[in-house]
């Protein structure tokens, strides 16, 4: 009989409501409502009490009741791409939730029970409007994983570090002016992302953070960084790019495990020495930085995949080129180049070529002989015409953008 039902699959239909009978699968463990157009839920969804996994996604859903609180088996809640305002005041008493998914909601605030949910491993509250966590989020002894990017926030509880197993912390497009110094008591963070903010500096305490492989902090203010900064020896990844008069010390030589560095208006030439040493790199970023010339140096990081040297002063690209045989990306837009050796026809892996707002007067006949390349940006250069037998060369072969 249904009521024997254990899973129950309704997602991408047109439903707008459910009968309050829904109550009576008191076997149910599994229900997928995602992608229909749900504005509430019926009472009887409240007498599921074996469910385990609730997905109501992509709805239109403005509030929970206040009864999916007895749902006490509940492991996994995905909520994401609603139109919910607030959460049930006493959600903390979900005790056995893992998972609960709420990006993509108009959630303002959060209630003080939400600290309550002691074996919660993951919290995805990404594009809300919170303008601020509530002191009992540092509650959350099991949590994992702490998603909060494109919010409102401008600063962090120091509660925050009160989070022993938090592994990835992600802050991106927020308005964040500071951290908390009690940041570096995360001890197992390996991810933290506060990219676009307002951040002018770094706690101290940041240097603490002695697991930590990945750090993004693009696009902030940032005027200065503290010597412990430089502690951070486990660094695989170090994003500093669109920061104002950020200067940086050669101990990034001391970064031996990068392989991914994005920095821009980097100099003097003594720290791009530094960061030549980088044999491991594979992915480089080296944006309005003065170049004039690529240095020999850079010819030798033969692990680079990515590697990008937008609004520098490159007046043309040598035939070493070739010597980057890994390289799937190449971005040399907002230079000055007229010419590229044709041995960057040798690069048989890139995919993606990036050659916009240069001086080129036509596409170089390197460019046209690279055996897989699936993308070219050649806008605005001052090129008045392109060789039909080119454009018959690019037409099944290549995104091509002349604009």
């Amino acid at each position: 009989m249904i009521s024997r039902l254990e899973i129950l699959f309704l997602n991408d239909n047109n439903l707008e409501s459910l009968p309050t009978e829904i109550g009576r699968l008191e076997h149910l463990k599994h229900l997928d409502l995602s992608k229909n157009k749900l504005q509430s839920l019926p009472d009887g969804i409240v007498e599921l009490r074996n469910l385990e996994f609730l997905i109501l996604s992509k709805n239109k859903l403005q509030s929970l009741p206040d009864g999916i609180v007895e749902l006490r088996n509940l492991e996994f809640l995905i909520l994401s791409k609603n139109k919910l305002q607030s959460l049930p005041v006493e959600i903390g008493r979900l005790e056995h939730l893992e998972a609960l998914i709420l990006n993509g909601n108009e959630l303002q605030s959060l209630p003080d029970g939400i600290g309550d949910l002691e074996h919660l491993e993951e919290l995805d509250l990404s594009c809300n409007q919170l303008q601020s966590l509530p002191d009992g989020i540092g509650d959350l002894e099991h949590l994992e994983e702490l998603i909060l990017n494109g919010n409102q926030l401008q600063s962090l509880p120091d509660g925050i570090g009160d989070l022993e197993r938090l592994e990835a912390l992600i802050l991106d497009d927020n308005q964040l002016k500071s951290l908390t110094a009690n940041i570096g008591k995360l001890e197992h963070l390996k991810e933290l992302r506060i990219s676009n903010n307002q951040l002018t500096s770094l706690p101290m305490e940041i240097g603490e953070l002695q697991n930590l492989n990945s750090l993004h902090l693009f696009d902030n203010p940032i005027a200065s960084l503290p010597e412990e900064f430089y502690d951070l020896k486990n660094l695989e990844a170090l994003i500093l790019s669109g920061n104002e008069l950020l200067p940086i010390s050669k101990k990034i030589g001391d970064f031996k495990k990068l392989t991914v560095l994005c920095v821009s208006k980097v100099q003097p030439e003594s720290l791009l020495n530094e960061i030549f040493k980088f044999k491991n790199l594979e992915a480089l970023s080296l944006a309005n930085s003065q170049l004039r010339s690529l240095p020999d140096e850079i010819f030798g990081l033969q692990n680079l995949i990515s590697l990008e040297l937008p609004g520098n002063l490159l007046t043309s690209i040598s035939s070493k080129i070739s010597q980057l045989s890994k390289l799937r990306t190449l971005n040399l837009s907002n230079n000055l180049l007229t010419s590229i050796s044709s041995k960057i026809s040798q690069l048989s892996k890139l995919r993606t070529l990036n050659l916009s707002n240069n001086q080129f007067t036509s596409i170089p006949d390197g460019v046209v002989e690279i055996q897989f390349l699936a993308t070219l940006d050649f806008s605005k250069n001052p090129c008045t015409w392109v060789a039909k037998d080119i454009m018959d060369w690019f037409r099944n072969r290549v995104v091509l953008k002349l604009d």
